[in-house]
């Protein structure tokens, strides 16, 4: 059924800009894309139930290379029709000193490996929430035990009236969401001509 999310003016990119706020957060400002698309489904019904069909403005998939201000290199794609996923945000960051890996589907743990740690034991370790990590313990005693969405969703609204009645700075900013949006047109622009675009 056709949502807001179907609607280019409504929507700018249906899957992406929950990606590009984790990307942004994590690995500062993004300064070129060169991305691709693709629609699965150009029609849904009008509605819930709905025989008559109205079109699809973007795209089903979407992958995209990056480069980063900073001088690293990334890729994102995202599927709205990927069979078998029901909430796979995941990202997998790689560095000369070490990886982490986090999957929403999982969102009580997350994913170290360490260079450093003696070859014999070296690969990936899990690392559990707990009340050490902040705002863990409002909801759960111990570690290992896993906190949910709305949870994290409350945290959230947290930081921001924290940020709003104690000056306490606040990382998701308008300049924050403006740098989205840019980054945004840009993938929507590398997306018509096929080239590499920079975000201005």
């Amino acid at each position: 059924m056709i949502t807001c999310r179907n609607i280019n003016k409504l929507a700018g990119c249906s899957t992406l800009r929950q990606f590009l706020n984790v990307s942004q957060f994590i690995m500062g400002d993004i300064s070129a894309v060169n991305a691709m698309t693709t629609a699965i489904f150009p029609e849904c019904p009008k509605s819930r139930g709905s025989n008559e069909m109205a079109p699809v403005e973007n795209e089903d998939i979407i992958s995209f290379m990056i480069e980063y201000a900073n001088g690293a290199k990334g890729m994102i794609s995202s599927s709205c029709v990927a069979t078998g996923r029901k909430n796979y945000l995941a990202y997998e960051i790689q560095g000369t000193k070490g990886s982490v890996i986090y999957d929403l589907e999982c969102m009580g743990e997350v994913q170290t490996y360490f260079q450093s740690d003696e070859e014999v034991n070296r690969g990936f370790r899990k690392v559990f929430l707990n009340p050490l990590q902040k705002g863990y313990s409002a909801f759960q005693p111990a570690g290992g035990i896993a906190i949910a969405c709305n949870d994290m969703k409350v945290l959230e609204a947290h930081e921001l009236f924290s940020a709003i009645t104690k000056d306490i700075k606040y990382d998701c900013t308008f300049e924050f969401g403006y740098k989205i949006d840019r980054t945004v047109a840009a993938i929507l622009k590398s997306t018509k001509e096929r080239v590499w675009v920079d975000v201005n």
